[in-house]
């Protein structure tokens, strides 16, 4: 390894509009959050182990490396700039190993120990020799909650491996503008620029492989959003990246009500086959509404360099805010609402504010539009009915945050 300590971030995302219509060849806008996966990569204490630290599991994993070291013999050796498919071979050797050891049970920890061992065997191989490392991972992300934590993990983990093997380069060492979403803690002065498209596109090609093995066949939303970050388009299978997206932040709210994204998708399958023709054209009215959302992102955008008066702005984050509901209501339409989002669509409105369902429904997590200029104690004093009353989880959150970022990087002393 050239790098002896490494710490990264990626972020979580949530579907602006589109849920369930994108099923359907329809549009769908997913835009990352500023709730982030942080994993730390550090050379191991004992050169023979190598560990994988899951804060928010509880869990701490520990191997001999000469028992990793055996998954090599079902691992391709691909130039700096290729990935590797998880063969059934390799798949076997990591879940032998897996199995061999008392988590097994645990289904996140195994998903978790699988991505790792699979991207550090085809990551960090030094011709046929393997780092000792530790690895620490913790999140703000609440876990399987249709958030991207899964892409989060694997896009934090595929960069750290990456840059501490310095198969791509490390980010320049800037000063920070005061405009700059920050990388570094708040009494520094620098921090990491970011990092380079080419290198950008090999990390999420690696945590997409990754994503197999979780997810069977991902659309690729998900590790796209936490490698890029802002927003995205996600159409038939092709994904655009926006480049307008406005400031805008949002109340994430985890109504922590169970729900089952396979029930919900199959509840709109089944109503579509009944009606057809209605439903269908509830799917085109959503479509209608990620362009007209595009567009609207496009006017903010511009009207930025331009000198026009406050209340122009203000039309158009109102706009925004009818997207929002127009959205949650056709989303009750197609049946996948719940009565406790219905009634946290009904307090916000109390408040002068806009909430809709965001990913499967049926429950799960609701965002709440905060535009600029809302009044800070309205936003706190809703907060803290949502947490207190109803016992829902909640952060406020920015969109559009910057995707995979490099906090700290130590070289390898070689002295």
């Amino acid at each position: 390894m050239k790098l002896s300590r490494v710490v990264v971030s990626a972020p979580g995302k949530i579907i602006l509009h589109g849920e369930h219509a994108v099923v359907y060849g329809k549009a769908a806008i997913a835009v990352s959050i500023g709730l982030r996966t942080t994993v730390v990569l550090q050379r191991h204490k004992n050169e023979s182990k190598v560990s994988l630290l899951l804060k928010d599991l509880d869990y701490i994993l520990t191997w001999d490396l000469t028992d990793i070291q055996k998954i090599l013999v079902a691992v391709p050796q691909v130039s700096r700039t290729d990935t590797v498919l998880p063969s059934d071979e390799m798949l076997s050797l990591i879940d032998k190993l897996i199995d061999s050891s008392k988590f097994v049970e645990v289904e996140g920890v195994k998903d978790a120990a699988r991505v790792f061992l699979f991207l550090m065997t085809s990551t960090l191989r030094d011709r046929d020799r393997l780092p000792a490392i530790e690895v620490e991972v913790k999140t703000a992300l609440p876990l399987g909650a249709g958030l991207g934590s899964s892409a989060a993990y694997s896009i934090s983990l595929a960069a750290a491996m990456l840059l501490s093997m310095q198969t791509i380069p490390l980010p320049k060492y800037v000063k920070k503008t005061p405009e700059s979403e920050t990388t570094a803690k708040d009494t520094d002065s620098y921090q990491y620029d970011d990092i380079e498209t080419e290198s950008l596109r090999l990390v999420c090609q690696w945590a997409f492989e990754a994503e197999k093995i979780m997810h069977g066949q991902p659309s690729g939303i998900d590790n796209s959003i936490a490698t890029y970050g802002g927003a995205l388009l996600f159409q038939n299978g092709e994904i655009t990246h926006l480049e307008s997206m406005p400031l805008l932040s949002i109340l994430l709210i985890d109504t922590q009500i169970p729900r089952s994204t396979r029930v919900m998708v199959a509840g709109v399958r089944d109503r579509y086959i009944e009606f057809p023709t209605v439903y269908m054209s509830l799917f085109e009215a959503v479509d209608g509404i990620c362009h007209e959302c595009i567009k609207i992102f496009s006017k903010i955008h511009n009207l930025k360099n331009e000198d026009v008066p406050k209340s122009e702005f203000v039309r158009y984050y109102q706009r925004l805010e009818s997207l929002v509901d127009v959205n949650q209501q056709l989303l009750s339409l197609f049946g996948v609402s719940h009565p406790s989002l219905d009634s946290l669509c009904h307090m916000t409105s109390k408040y002068g504010l806009h909430t809709k369902l965001t990913g499967a429904g049926g429950g799960g997590c609701a965002i709440t539009l905060i535009p600029p200029g809302t009044d800070k104690d309205k936003v706190a004093e809703l907060m803290n009915k949502l947490q207190k009353e109803f016992k829902y989880k909640v952060w406020q959150t920015p969109l559009g945050s910057r995707g995979v970022i490099v906090h700290e990087a130590i070289p390898v002393d070689r002295s």
